[in-house]
């Protein structure tokens, strides 16, 4: 997004069909208890800078 530079997020590719179909209907749903935990566990790298400029790398956050 270009309002948003040097901002990112790495998720893993390899994803179960469960996952994926689970994730989806969630998302659409708007239920973030399901979708907020399932990318949490997809996520294997993070770098992201806070509005005060504070820069976020650690994933366990």
């Amino acid at each position: 997004m270009p309002e948003l530079p040097g901002n990112w997020v790495d998720l893993s590719d390899v994803w179960t069909r469960r996952e994926t179909t689970d994730f989806y209907a969630a998302a659409i749903a708007g239920n973030d208890e399901v979708t907020f935990p399932l990318l949490q566990s997809k996520l294997t790298a993070v770098h992201l800078h806070l509005a005060d400029g504070t820069p976020v790398t650690d994933v366990a956050l």
